[in-house]
């Protein structure tokens, strides 16, 4: 089967956002340049998981960053082991 993937930015060109939660098993840093106009724009707050590769953690923290440095860092794991890590970004 053919996968379709729309950016974000395309799909709530209208929309005033406020939260995005992702967790598409180490697909976040693209899903990231696909809505980074919204980041941009209406800085909302952020839960990105980021366990799915070694590197993921700073990769995503850097990705947020170069959007807007206005953002403020947190990173919470729930099973004390790596699963689950999620990394928190709030203006």
């Amino acid at each position: 089967s053919r996968q379709i993937c729309i950016a974000l930015d395309q799909i709530l060109k209208l929309e005033e956002i406020s939260f995005i939660n992702m967790d598409i098993e180490g697909a976040e840093i693209k899903a990231l340049d696909g809505c980074k106009k919204l980041i941009r724009e209406h800085k909302p707050n952020l839960a990105i998981s980021v366990y799915h590769e070694p590197c993921q953690l700073w990769e995503v923290l850097l990705k947020i960053r170069s959007f807007s440095d206005e953002y403020q860092f947190y990173l919470r794991n729930y099973t004390g082991r790596i699963a689950e890590t999620v990394l928190y970004a709030t203006t």
